[in-house]
């Protein structure tokens, strides 16, 4: 062979090397990238389950005459993660904060109308409490429920 034909083969050698490189090196990043997004959606439904459970126990307080104001930073910073749900969790999921950013609309209001919470609305925002008490305890087990059938 000639130096030319080597430079030939050479050449060919290292793109086809080259390509197939890329390519391992590209499937392992999609594969990488599916499974950082698992588990970064798997964290962020975690997160809102301890939100519904903290929520569950403002709920479930004793009214002391001062109305205590719901949880929301958690669904407020990982709501649209919650669209992925299966529509049997995340229809109760929607409908519990709705009625918790209710309940708090009611506490805001009764702070800014008399500001040391002299009754205004009480009775129902100990309604609502018991509503949310009720959803949350259901949209935690089935939050539960749904985490430990995507745990191996």
């Amino acid at each position: 062979m000639e130096w030319w034909q080597y430079l030939v083969v050479s050449i060919v050698t290292v793109c086809v090397g080259a390509f197939i490189g890329f390519w391992f090196n590209r499937h392992g990043v999609e594969s990488e990238r599916t499974a950082t997004e698992t588990r970064e959606f798997e964290a962020s439904i975690r997160a809102i389950l301890a939100e519904v459970q903290a929520n569950e126990k403002i709920a479930n307080e004793p009214f002391t005459g001062r109305q205590l104001p719901f949880l929301t930073e958690m669904w407020n910073l990982y709501k649209p993660q919650t669209s992925k749900l299966a529509e049997v969790i995340a229809q109760p999921l929607h409908k519990l904060y709705i009625d918790i950013i209710r309940a708090n609309t009611i506490v805001t209001y009764n702070l800014q109308r008399v500001p040391y919470g002299a009754g205004y609305l009480d009775s129902e925002y100990r309604g609502m409490c018991s509503k949310i008490a009720n959803q949350a305890k259901e949209v935690a087990d089935l939050l539960e429920t749904w985490l430990k059938a995507r745990t191996p």
